[in-house]
């Protein structure tokens, strides 16, 4: 579970500051400023106000879906699309234009998911917190 400080809330959703955890590693792939937070959007189910800090948590399931979103489906639509081209001819011109195409089309079923989806795979703010 992460905590942060609310920022904006808007019609049920809340913009939250975190900072970033010695779990989260220095990747930067979440885009995190360079004073080491992130925003991020979450659902105000505890009716938080800005200034509060709270706890957000995404459940496991929401955490699984996303997952696959973002790294199953174009993996799936690689491999998929490499075996097609392969099949359509036997070359490695046509697996790799393949490859390129499945994977194209399966970021974009992916994007596509998502967007439908957006408001189940938003993180929620389960608790206002006091210091």
């Amino acid at each position: 579970m992460s905590v942060g400080v609310v920022s904006v809330v808007e019609a049920g959703v809340v913009t939250v500051v975190t900072q970033r955890t010695a779990a989260c590693g220095k990747c930067k792939a979440c885009m995190m400023g360079r004073d080491g937070t992130q925003s991020l959007r979450a659902r105000n189910v505890c009716g938080a106000q800005v200034g509060d800090k709270v706890a957000i948590e995404l459940a496991a399931g929401r955490f699984l879906l996303a997952t696959t979103l973002a790294y199953l489906l174009p993996l799936f639509g690689l491999i998929d699309g490499a075996a097609a081209g392969y099949a359509m001819a036997a070359s490695d011109g046509a697996t790799a234009l393949g490859a390129m195409a499945g994977l194209g089309l399966g970021v974009l079923c992916g994007v596509l998911v998502a967007r439908r989806r957006a408001e189940k795979l938003l993180p929620r703010a389960v608790e206002i917190l006091v210091d």
